[in-house]
């Protein structure tokens, strides 16, 4: 099982590590953070380390959009080329669904307006 939180605000790291207890507690071992408006800096490594240690939950945090996108299609069981036809029209209408705001949408779109 995975848990997922994704923020349009700054999280500090007890926020990422309240969620990620609350993750421990109901027995979810991997969990993704994205915190795309992160202001505050803090280690990701040392604190994906720390949570790992002290809940033993394995958690990726993504402060950008870029590194979200690759991580999800290197993971992704479908061919490359198939996910990278498939994806910005799918992801253009999670964001929707979701009520993302619209500069935020407009970050993705120019993702996949790049050459």
């Amino acid at each position: 099982m995975l848990g997922a939180q994704v923020r349009q605000k700054d999280m500090t790291e007890h926020e990422v590590k309240s969620f990620v207890e609350a993750l421990a507690a109901r027995g979810v071992e991997r969990g993704i953070v994205a915190a795309f408006n992160q202001v505050t800096a803090f280690d990701l490594n040392a604190l994906r380390d720390q949570c790992l240690s002290d809940f033993n939950v394995d958690v990726l945090i993504f402060t950008d959009p870029v590194s979200l996108l690759q991580f999800c299609l290197r993971s992704s069981p479908v061919a490359l080329g198939v996910n990278l036809s498939r994806f910005p029209n799918a992801m253009s209408e999670r964001l929707a669904q979701m009520r993302v705001n619209k500069p935020r949408r407009s970050e993705w779109a120019a993702l996949f307006a790049a050459k």
